[in-house]
C-alpha cells in the first residue's frame, strides 16, 4: 500500500508540475496579450494625438516652400494648399495648378500666362497687375481678390466668382 500511495503521491506530483510548467506559459502569454493590447491603446492615443498636431510657423514655412519648389521644377501643382504663399514676380506661364487653394496669396506682377486655373481658390489674393491672359479661370473664385491692373484678355472666366473682387478689367472680363 505504501507503494501505491507513493506512486499516487509521485503522479499527483508529477501531475502538479505539468500544470504549474502549463501556467507560466498561460501567463506570458498573457502578458503578450495584454502588451500587443496596451501597444494598440498606445497607437491609438498617438493617432487620436497626431489628428490635433498643430504645425508650427517655421514647419508651415517649410512645407508651403516645399510646394513651391515642386512648383517650378514640375510646373504643375494639382490641389495644392498654397494659401499665403509669396509668388509674386514669379514666371508660371503654363502652370497647372487646378483646384489649388491660393487664399491670401501675394501674386503681384506674377506670370500666369496660359495657365491652368481651375477651380483655383484666389479668395483675398493680391494680383495687382498679374498677367491672366488665355488663363483657364474656369469655376476659380476671386473673392474680396485684388486684380488692379491685371490683365485677363483671352481668358476664359465661365464660372468664375469675381465678388467684391477690386479691379477695372473685371468687369472687361466678365462680358
Amino acid at each position: 500500500t505504501s507503494l501505491f500511495g507513493s506512486d499516487a503521491a509521485a503522479q499527483k506530483k508529477t501531475e502538479k508540475g505539468a500544470v504549474e510548467k502549463r501556467r507560466p506559459d498561460l501567463k506570458a502569454s498573457e502578458i503578450q496579450v495584454v502588451a500587443q493590447e496596451k501597444k494598440d491603446v498606445q497607437s491609438a492615443a498617438q493617432q487620436q494625438v497626431g489628428a490635433y498636431t498643430v504645425e508650427t510657423f517655421a514647419q508651415s514655412r517649410a512645407r508651403l516652400q516645399t510646394l513651391v519648389d515642386r512648383l517650378h521644377e514640375e510646373k504643375r501643382c494639382v490641389a495644392c494648399e498654397l494659401a499665403g504663399a509669396d509668388l509674386a514676380g514669379e514666371d508660371l506661364e503654363e502652370v497647372d495648378l487646378e483646384r489649388a487653394d491660393l487664399s491670401g496669396a501675394k501674386l503681384e506682377g506674377t506670370d500666369l500666362r496660359a495657365a491652368n486655373l481651375k477651380g483655383v481658390n484666389f479668395t483675398a489674393a493680391n494680383l495687382k497687375n498679374a498677367d491672366l491672359r488665355k488663363a483657364d479661370l474656369y469655376l476659380a473664385d476671386f473673392t474680396d481678390a485684388d486684380l488692379t491692373g491685371a490683365q485677363l484678355q483671352g481668358a476664359l472666366v465661365d464660372s468664375t466668382t469675381f465678388t467684391g473682387a477690386i479691379g477695372a478689367q473685371v468687369e472687361a472680363a466678365q462680358e
